[in-house]
């Protein structure tokens, strides 16, 4: 979740409420990180490194 707050105050410059950002991400819970990926990659979000 920080990661995730942290990105979105670097991103808009702006400062974001956690509680929001909680918000958003409750909307879909089902929603996995690699279903996100090419979007995460588009807004230059890190992403997690893969292990082989």
């Amino acid at each position: 979740m920080a990661s995730a707050w942290r990105f979105a105050e670097d991103y808009f410059e702006v400062p974001v409420d956690v509680e929001a950002v909680r918000r958003v991400r409750a909307l879909n819970p089902e929603v996995r990180l690699r279903d996100l990926a090419g979007d995460m990659a588009e807004i230059g979000y890190p992403l997690p490194s893969r292990q082989p």
